[in-house]
Parts: structure tokens; sequence; C-alpha cells
């Protein structure tokens, strides 16, 4: 691993920790590392596997047409990996007619297939842990504002962040039980 990498690597491992402590979620070191890995493969779009072009329909016809296990296997992670950068990462991207709740039953397809080809156990965890790994994704994101009310509020009113919640009733804000400020 060359030096930038390391660093920026070293760099997102300690904002997946600090968002998951802001948030409360306790991460395996498995979910710690192959989330940071994934952000710091994000930095380097053509090597990170992220498509924000294809739609998860074409993806998912390849996989049907590949004979290949390998090749079904390699883009049912894409699917996995480009789900839960879509929804952690970039949440404003999604699109009024397909939901959060596709983009997450997608993903978690893509990576259950991973482990059933794979029988590595972080794709598993990936799986039964989907949301807290979106939350913490999305708390990275957040922690270039994460002292600013007024962002921290609009990201939370856009996206229902976790992360946004908390760190606004950390600065302060009084948000009753129905979610309202």
């Amino acid at each position: 691993m060359n030096k930038k990498i390391a660093m920026l690597d070293s760099f997102f491992t300690n904002n997946v920790l600090e968002s998951a402590d802001e948030q409360e979620i306790v991460l395996t070191d498995d979910l710690n590392v192959y989330i940071s890995r994934l952000l710091t493969k994000l930095a380097f779009v053509s090597e990170s596997g992220y498509d924000n072009k294809s739609v998860f329909a074409d993806i998912y016809m390849r996989v049907l047409i590949s004979k290949e296990l390998h090749e079904k296997t390699r883009l049912m992670k894409k699917i996995g990996d480009t789900s839960i950068i879509k929804l952690g990462f970039f949440p404003d991207s999604i699109k009024k007619a397909l939901s959060f709740q596709y983009y997450k039953s997608m993903g978690i397809i893509g990576y259950r297939h991973v482990f059933r080809s794979t029988d590595i156990p972080v794709y598993n965890q990936i799986c039964n842990r989907y949301d807290d790994c979106v939350s913490v994704i999305d708390g990275v994101r957040l922690l270039s504002i994460k002292n600013d009310i007024i962002k921290l509020y609009e990201a939370w009113g856009k996206t229902g962040s976790r992360f946004a919640r908390s760190r606004l009733i950390k600065l302060g804000m009084v948000i009753d039980k129905e979610g309202r400020a």
C-alpha cells in the first residue's frame, strides 16, 4: 500500500470509529476495516467499483447471464457496495421513484450472495447490520459539519440521518420522541 493510500485509509478508519462512537454503534473489527477500505477506494473512483451510473437491474441482468460464479459474485459485491455507498455517502442522489428500501434490499441481496459464495463472515455481518453500516458511512460524510447546527438540521430533515440527530442532541437541540425539534 503506498503512503497516500495508507494515510487515506488511516483517515477513514479514524472517521469510521468516530462516527460509530458518536452514534453508539459498536462495529466488529471486520466491519470497521471493510467500511474504511470501501471509503478509501471511493477516493479512487476508477478502482472502487462504485458505479453511480449503472442501474441495479442492468448489473443484476449481467449476473443472471453470467455462467462464472466468480463473475456473479463480483457483480453482486458491486451491487452491495454501490448500494451502501449511495445510501450512506450520497443519500441526496436517491431518486424519489426508488426508495431507500429498494437500495437496502438490493444491497443485502448482493452481500448475501457474496457471503454464500465465499463464506467470508464480514459479508454476513453487513447483511445483519446493514442499517448500522449505512449510518456509520453517513456519519463519516457529516463529520465535516459536526458542529454546524443549521447544516446538521438540514441533513437530518432531508435524510433522517441518525448521526445528524445524535449531534443535534449533543449540541443542545431538544428533540421529542416523535422526532420533532
